[in-house]
């Protein structure tokens, strides 16, 4: 593989860009405040996005790390305070 490999499915950002490469995902994550960059989260998947541009990881791998990564951005973003009041009936 190559820094120019493509991922089956496309990532959304948050920034509105598409990521369709490893390339795109690096170029992505380098622009991140640094205590982003650091988090366990992004180390992670940029380990698995250099494991697969060197051929010794793989691609998938690296995506779904991107996704994880993406996933806490999100509910930093998002977070849940309360349950759904469709599940509060349900819980009792």
């Amino acid at each position: 593989m190559s820094w120019d490999s493509e991922f089956a499915e496309p990532i959304h950002l948050p920034n509105n860009a598409v990521a369709t490469t490893l390339r795109q995902v690096i170029g992505y994550i380098s622009k991140l405040p640094d205590a982003e960059q650091n988090s366990q989260e992004w180390q992670k998947a940029r380990k698995h996005i250099l494991q697969a541009a060197d051929q010794i990881g793989s691609i998938w791998f690296a995506r779904i790390s991107v996704m994880q990564a993406l996933q806490r951005d999100a509910a930093k973003l998002y977070p849940v305070s309360e349950p759904a009041a469709f599940l509060q009936g349900s819980l009792k």
